[in-house]
C-alpha cells in the first residue's frame, strides 16, 4: 500500500510525540489507544467506496445529521445480521467518507462517527490527529469517547460549551486549536534551531565574536596591548626606563 504524504511525513519526523517535550505526551495506555485508532481508522480507509468533497456551503448540520443517520442504521443492519447468523453483505461494509478541507469523517462501527484532522507547517505534512463521536441514538447529544489530541489542549472545555449545541461549529474548532498548536510548536523548533547555529558560530575559532564578548589574550601578555600615549602594539606592554 502506498505511503500517503502524512504518512512519509511523521516518517521523517520520527514516531512518538516526545519530539517536542522534555516527556513522553503519552502514558501506557494512551499510546494503546493512539495504535488502536490509527489503525481503525486506515481500516475505515481502505473500506471505503467513495470520497465525497465538501465545500463550506455544504458543511452544515443537515449532512451531520445525514452522517449520524447512515451510522446508526449500519449499526442496527449488522446487529440484526448477528442475531439472525446471517454473513454480513459485502456491500455493507463498504463506506463512505467526506473531506472538509483538513478532515477527514468516517462512519466507524458501533455507530461512531470518526474526524481525522490533517496539520500542515509551511505546507509540509506533519502529524495526523482522531476524535470519536458517539450517541446511544440518533435523536440523543453526541459525546467524546476517545482522541489522540494532545491532553493539555482544552478538549473537554470546548466539548462542554459548543458540542451538545454546534457539533460542527465543536468538530471545526477542534481544528483551529490543532493547528494552532502545530504551528506555535514549529515555529519554537525554528527559533531554537537558530540560537543554536548563532552559538555554533559564535564560539567557532576565528568566529565572529557576539556582542559584548571580549577577545582572550594567553598568560605571556600578548595580543594587542596600550602604549604608553594611546597607541597600540603587540607583545608586552613597554616600560618607562628610569631616569
Amino acid at each position: 500500500m502506498a505511503a500517503t504524504a502524512h504518512q512519509k511525513g511523521r516518517n521523517r519526523l520520527g514516531e512518538g510525540y516526545n519530539l517536542w517535550l522534555p516527556f513522553p505526551l503519552y502514558w501506557d495506555s494512551d499510546k494503546l489507544i493512539f495504535e488502536r485508532l490509527q489503525k481503525e481508522f486506515e481500516a475505515a480507509r481502505t473500506a471505503r467506496i467513495e470520497v465525497i468533497l465538501i465545500d463550506d456551503e455544504q458543511w452544515n448540520d443537515g449532512l451531520l445529521a445525514t452522517i449520524r443517520e447512515k451510522v446508526h442504521m449500519e449499526a442496527d443492519r449488522k446487529a440484526m445480521a448477528n442475531q439472525a447468523n446471517l454473513t454480513p453483505d459485502p456491500q455493507f461494509q463498504l463506506r463512505t467518507t467526506y473531506r472538509i478541507k483538513n478532515k477527514v469523517i468516517y462512519c466507524l462501527d458501533g455507530a461512531r462517527i470518526g474526524i481525522q484532522y490533517e496539520t500542515y507547517f509551511a505546507g509540509e505534512p506533519c502529524e495526523l490527529y482522531h476524535c470519536v463521536l458517539e450517541s446511544k441514538s440518533f435523536l440523543e447529544k453526541m459525546t467524546v469517547i476517545e482522541h489522540t489530541l494532545p491532553f493539555f489542549l482544552p478538549i473537554r472545555e470546548v466539548e462542554s460549551d459548543l458540542l451538545s449545541s454546534n457539533a460542527i461549529k465543536f468538530i471545526d474548532h477542534l481544528e483551529e486549536i490543532l493547528q494552532s498548536y502545530v504551528d506555535r510548536r514549529e515555529q519554537g523548533r525554528g527559533k531554537q534551531r537558530r540560537r543554536a547555529v548563532d552559538g555554533a558560530r559564535g564560539s567557532r575559532p576565528g568566529g565572529r565574536r557576539r556582542k559584548g564578548q571580549r577577545r582572550q589574550h594567553n598568560s605571556q601578555g600578548e595580543g594587542k596591548q596600550r602604549r604608553p600615549g594611546g597607541r597600540w602594539r603587540k607583545g608586552k606592554q613597554i616600560r618607562r626606563l628610569a631616569a
